[in-house]
């Protein structure tokens, strides 16, 4: 968190992603934004993981239907675990670059995560760029950050990044992420 004794910098304004729903940028806005212009002050933490869910945060062993609001129980215990481990051990904060950020409010997949027992911060969702390119997205969201993060890594089972060469992790959608995954995802993340 930013002091209130410290000065911040200016916000830069990108109006081409400025005028982006809250659904759909992965912003943290500062309260001070001028009012009518979308101008926001970001403020990212020098640790990003762009985070997929389905096959990385469960996998086909994990129950499919949610028992209850949310998608709490859509989180598979085994790959939070892995989570947790990976943002104790390295600080990074979470972007979701999921589908489910297209259905769910980021208030709701933020407190499913944590219902889930996930340590990490899930700090916002990356823009709907382009669906079936979710490497662009992450590259939008990337671009749109006055300071963007030092470190990242995107972690998926599906999708292809050229967008993002070296930053890609997949994962394997029968497991999900595993500590098979941990020695490439800390590199990535590693000072």
């Amino acid at each position: 968190m930013v002091e209130a004794t410290q000065r911040l910098p200016e916000p830069r304004v990108r109006p081409d992603l400025d005028d982006m729903s809250e659904k759909s940028t992965a912003r943290i806005h500062d309260p001070r934004s001028r009012p009518g212009r979308g101008a926001s002050l970001e403020i990212v933490p020098p640790k990003v993981i762009f985070l997929d869910i389905d096959g990385v945060m469960n996998n086909l062993g994990t129950r499919s239907e949610p028992e209850g609001p949310g998608m709490s129980a859509c989180l598979d215990p085994d790959n939070v675990a892995v989570l947790n481990q990976i943002v104790r051990a390295t600080g990074a904060v979470v972007v979701l670059s999921s589908s489910w950020r297209l259905t769910l409010p980021l208030a709701e997949l933020r407190a499913s995560f944590a219902a889930a027992g996930c340590e990490a911060q899930v700090v916002g969702i990356t823009p709907n760029v382009d669906g079936p390119r979710r490497g662009r997205e992450i590259r939008a969201w990337l671009d749109a950050q006055p300071e963007p993060p030092t470190r990242y890594v995107a972690i998926d089972d599906q999708f292809d990044m050229p967008e993002l060469p070296g930053r890609l992790v997949k994962t394997c959608r029968v497991h999900g992420l595993t500590t098979r995954e941990l020695p490439q995802v800390l590199a990535q993340l590693a000072d």
